[in-house]
């Protein structure tokens, strides 16, 4: 509880200066000096399709090994590691293979020192956690009520669950890490680095920035977090924009994550 208000706290004590300091000093200013990824679309959908495929091909297999005798309902925390671990590293391996491969086509930015340095691109994540965590507050509460109001029954998060129900500190670890450090650093170079630069270079900034949130929501396939995903995804989005780097919104995913691992193990302690 007392995790929590600090947290929010803090957070509305970011909104205000962000609000009242750094936003109106950003009048005149270039609001989104990120540049497209002028990628071919074929190109891009040919290394797309490469990464599907390659997913696939691995995480069908184990999954099927390690659900054999049971459904998702029952996974163990060691069942989801090697699930997600099959999607984030194979995925982390095509995109590295491409990269090295064809640099020039995946390189990250569109132009040379486009990008900050990392400790202030990390500080400016962080900063951007903060204010964000009480306006997706506000969404996730809002997004709740009016699920209620529908009678739709909130999906449980397996991930999650299994990870602060896990009684091995072994399998609590390893789903630890790949929950707060590798499926950020991931997701970011799939939703922001790739799909949202591509994205910005067909459509409008914001719509951009739209699409590619409704497809990382969409991605997690649960609709109670549906919302609050999105409005994290247009946030992620936002802050590679004004940073320049990715360092910055794969540091506010991986505070988020931890932020919602951490609350719910508090919970969990607390019941």
């Amino acid at each position: 509880m007392i995790y929590g208000f600090v947290i929010l706290a803090a957070g509305l004590i970011c909104l205000v200066h962000f609000l009242t300091k750094v936003l109106p000093s950003l009048r005149g200013q270039r609001l989104l000096p990120l540049p497209a990824w002028t990628i071919p679309p074929g190109e891009f959908f040919l290394g797309a399709a490469a990464l599907a495929a390659a997913v696939m091909a691995v995480q069908i297999p184990v999954a099927g090994m390690v659900m054999e005798d049971r459904g998702l309902d029952e996974a163990t925390a060691w069942d989801l590691f090697l699930l997600g671990s099959a999607f984030h590293l194979t995925a982390l391996a095509v995109y590295c293979f491409l990269r090295l491969n064809f640099p020039e086509q995946f390189a990250l930015t569109g132009e040379k020192g486009q990008t900050r340095k990392w400790e202030r691109a990390a500080l400016a994540g962080g900063y951007a956690f903060l204010l964000a965590m009480p306006v997706i507050a506000v969404v996730t509460y809002g997004w709740k009520l009016l699920l209620r109001q529908l009678d739709i029954t909130a999906d449980r998060q397996e991930t999650v669950l299994a990870l602060v129900e896990s009684e091995s500190t072994a399998a609590f670890a390893a789903m630890f890490f790949l929950t707060v450090v590798v499926a950020p650093v991931t997701e970011e170079l799939i939703f922001r680095g790739c799909l949202y630069r591509f994205m910005k270079s067909k459509l409008p900034a914001l719509a951009a920035m739209a699409g590619s949130a409704a497809l990382f929501a969409a991605m997690h396939q649960n609709l109670f977090a549906f919302v609050p995903l999105f409005i994290l995804g247009m946030l992620l989005a936002l802050a590679y924009e004004r940073s320049g780097s990715l360092i910055a919104p794969i540091t506010l995913h991986a505070l988020f994550n931890f932020n919602t691992v951490f609350t719910l193990f508090l919970f969990r302690a607390a019941v």
